[in-house]
């Protein structure tokens, strides 16, 4: 007996038989090509389509000629394949899945180009497209991403301390770039959620920079004690709730 022969079991009855076919050509085909002797149920000599118990009597007697049985996709909608299958099993015969393959299959790592087997990584941002494998996913991916995301956090600490910078300046008061910035976001969309915000003349009397004087106090050189940016307005206007 030889130690190669392997049994293509799978789903046949209420299909389109030559879908079939091809589906069990091409499972051939590829076994071929990795060294086994295909055995193909279409190739037991009956009429296809048949009466169903002389087939799987056939087909068995076939099966137990193979050391191998390869299960194809869907295979476990199929109940003479599922009685293969038990067969084959019960029997020392040992079960390939069509579903497995993915692991036994060829890749080229898209970034130092070496083979791999299995399931490769994404490679971004390194690179766009592809997979790589497992050693430049931890050698250079990751390394990358955690490079990209510490500069990342120095351009948001840079960001704060401009942000802080502004808000101690003694002419924040007055700067209408701030003036914006004090608004929810909300009010700054142009009043799509909720009452908008208008834009006031610099130095205009009834602006948010004249109110932050009046309640904070503001002394001679227009320093205002009101809110910073990033902290929620006061829209009371200095009069009781």
């Amino acid at each position: 007996m030889d130690n190669k022969k392997i049994y293509i079991s799978g789903a046949i009855a209420h299909y389109d038989m030559e879908e079939r076919k091809a589906a069990f050509s091409a499972a051939a085909t590829y076994l071929r090509v990795q060294g086994y002797e295909p055995v193909n149920p279409f190739d037991n000599g009956l009429p296809q389509p048949g009466d169903w118990r002389e087939h799987m009597r056939v087909d068995i007697g076939m099966l137990l000629e193979c050391q191998y049985i390869y299960m194809l996709k869907g295979w476990w909608v199929s109940k003479g394949a599922k009685l293969e299958l038990d067969v084959a099993i019960s029997c020392g015969l040992k079960p390939l899945f069509e579903e497995d393959d993915v692991h036994n299959k060829e890749h080229k790592c898209c970034i130092c180009g070496k083979t791999f087997y299995g399931t490769g990584y994404n490679p971004y941002p390194v690179k766009a497209e592809g997979e790589c494998c497992r050693s430049c996913n931890y050698e250079v991916v990751l390394k990358e991403r955690y490079r990209l995301s510490n500069a990342t956090k120095r351009e948001m600490a840079r960001l704060r301390k401009a942000i802080d910078d502004a808000n101690s300046c003694k002419y924040s008061a007055d700067c209408p770039v701030l003036q914006r910035m004090r608004f929810s976001p909300k009010d700054r969309d142009g009043g799509k959620r909720g009452t908008g915000v208008r834009d006031y003349p610099h130095g205009q009397r009834d602006s948010p920079g004249h109110r932050q004087r009046k309640r904070g106090g503001g002394g001679a050189d227009g320093a205002s004690e009101g809110a910073d940016v990033g902290s929620e307005p006061d829209d009371s206007d200095g009069q009781p709730p």
